[in-house]
């Protein structure tokens, strides 16, 4: 089964509240990786869990060449 998704022409992202939860970082992902002009996400999570998430939403691969996640503390 092939799955065809369209380019998403989305420039600036902003997610707050994330959990870190695996659904959660499945969009994140997805938009990453359909987003081939995104030039900024930024990602607060719902409370301070740690470096750990931030760590995954760097590992996630990009599209967009010039993609930066900015990661907020929730402080």
């Amino acid at each position: 089964m092939y799955f065809a998704c369209p380019e998403m022409h989305l420039r600036n992202v902003k997610i707050d509240g994330i959990s870190g939860i695996k659904p959660e970082l499945d969009f994140i992902s997805f938009l990453l990786l359909y987003s081939p002009v995104l030039e900024r996400m930024i990602v607060k999570p719902v409370s301070n869990i740690g470096t750990e998430l931030m760590k995954e939403l760097l590992r996630f691969r990009r599209v967009s060449r010039q993609a930066e996640i900015v990661y907020l503390d929730s402080s």
